[in-house]
């Protein structure tokens, strides 16, 4: 359109508009200017009046656009504020999902964590044992060994629990449930009772229960009675006893005998662990050894109609269980070689049976304080006590006796305690065995039997007569066994 604004308003005044046309004109000449003719076409006002003045159309105009420029701006910003708030409560509530979610999956992770420790544990359980009670199971955690000292010990090779169990020729669980040490506990694996000791009182033996007894004489199978031993030893030892102990004696000027208080006791776990690892085998083998092997004394108490045992004190070897002789043995080698170092430095004979240490010589010039004294310094250097009230110098003119076999000329028996057998033998020809005791058992055919197969061994001349005699009482008397 190339008419000038002054025409087209012109036409207003005589020419009717479409509203295309009005549409055509307000994109040429503006809308605001378009308005402003209308208005004075129409008489509302005269824009020459009021032109120039403070509050023109123009600068009413100029505010208008201000004041709607602030309100879009003010209608956008609530627009965003409003959108944000949205998107806030939904970012919160997207958060509260994913955090229930994250809960979940954790809870879900951890029960299978859970699961899977259990079930690494209850495998474990099968192979190896981890834990045997609160203060003994330090060891658990050596692996460590000695292959080297097992071979010179003549050990079977054991690193593991599965190993140890196959050459005990058991399981993993018999093992964890004889080793557990529990200070209180329901059951007790020992029947103990009381032997009166021939110097008075009584010595508490110890019976391990059959499945125990099983696997301690396993152990002593397979893996103590394999250990070399030093030659003076003659107790629990295959081939050897009080008659062997008593032979290298017979004859001698001088005999000496010692006594160790309380022997068994004082192997403790401690000590018998330590056997075990210097032969060769880790801490963990050795533990599970040593508390297969070792007990403490228990006294019973009884609470709501249960019966309960309760550990006193340290554990120790029990006198009674198959593997506590040879372990005496193995503990003691190291002492033997050093008293018998000893005697043989100052020309005497040594040897050992169980607590029983006898010394002997035919040197008139032995200085016996010194061996005493030296002696006794080896034994306690090395965890012993020597029983102050048991120590015997036997000279000749005296009777000299060891470990129940007299050594004057030969290997024979007190002359008393034969009288006495003699005469037990005879009332029981007489009138039977009822009513009768030898020694410490209730079975008078069975111990007198036994006797005079000792008696046999130490002197066969007089042994041989009375061992005929008995099995002539037991036929007799029993005639089904």
């Amino acid at each position: 359109m190339s008419q000038t604004i002054e025409d087209i308003l012109k036409q207003l005044d005589t020419e009717a508009m479409t509203r295309a046309q009005i549409r055509d004109v307000m994109r040429q000449i503006g809308k605001d200017e378009l308005l402003d003719a209308e208005m004075k076409r129409l008489g509302f006002w005269d824009p020459d009046a009021i032109s120039g003045t403070e509050g023109s159309l123009k600068d009413l105009r100029a505010e208008r656009e201000q004041l709607q420029q602030k309100l879009t701006e003010l209608s956008k910003s609530l627009q965003g504020k409003e959108n944000a708030e949205a998107r806030l409560a939904k970012e919160q509530q997207e958060r509260i999902l994913a955090s229930r979610k994250t809960q979940e999956d954790n809870r879900e992770r951890r029960e299978q964590e859970r699961i899977a420790r259990q079930k690494a544990w209850e495998d474990a359980q099968t192979k190896d044992i981890l834990f045997l009670g609160e203060t003994v199971s330090s060891g658990l955690g050596f692996s460590y060994e000695s292959k080297p000292k097992q071979q010179q010990n003549n050990l079977p090779p054991v690193q593991t629990m599965s190993q140890l169990a196959s050459v005990l020729n058991t399981d993993i669980s018999t093992l964890r449930v004889f080793g557990f040490f529990r200070p209180v506990s329901k059951f007790n694996h020992y029947h103990r009772f009381g032997v009166p000791k021939k110097s008075g009182g009584l010595r508490v033996i110890s019976a391990p229960l059959p499945r125990l007894k099983e696997v301690q004489r396993n152990i002593l199978d397979s893996i103590l009675s394999q250990v070399p031993i030093h030659d003076a030893a003659h107790g629990f030892v295959p081939e050897r006893s009080v008659y062997t102990n008593a032979l290298p004696h017979v004859g001698k000027s001088l005999v000496i005998n010692m006594d160790l208080k309380d022997f068994f006791p004082t192997l403790s776990f401690k000590r018998v662990k330590g056997c075990f690892v210097h032969l060769g085998y880790s801490p963990k083998i050795a533990t599970i050894l040593s508390l297969l092997c070792t007990e403490a004394d228990t006294v019973e108490a009884e609470m709501d109609g249960q019966k309960w045992y309760l550990a006193q004190g340290e554990r120790y070897l029990p006198q009674g269980a198959p593997t506590s002789p040879a372990l005496t043995n193995i503990v003691c080698r190291k002492m033997d070689y050093r008293l018998d170092g000893l005697a043989k430095s100052m020309g005497c004979t040594y040897t050992r049976y169980a607590d029983d240490v006898t010394f002997s010589t035919d040197d008139a010039s032995l200085k016996v304080g010194k061996l005493l004294f030296m002696a006794r310094k080896i034994i306690e250097n090395e965890g012993f006590v020597v029983h102050p009230k048991k120590t015997k110098i036997m000279r000749d003119g005296m009777r000299k006796e060891v470990t129940g076999v007299v050594v004057n000329e030969k290997t024979s028996v007190d002359r008393d305690t034969l009288r006495d057998f003699r005469a037990l033998l005879h009332q029981i020809e007489l009138d039977g065995p009822e009513g009768k005791t030898w020694g410490d058992s209730d079975d008078v055919l069975t111990a007198a039997l036994g006797f005079a197969s000792f008696v046999q061994m130490v002197d066969p001349s007089q042994g041989s007569a009375l061992h005929s005699k008995v099995l002539e009482l037991c036929k007799r008397y029993r005639p089904t066994s």
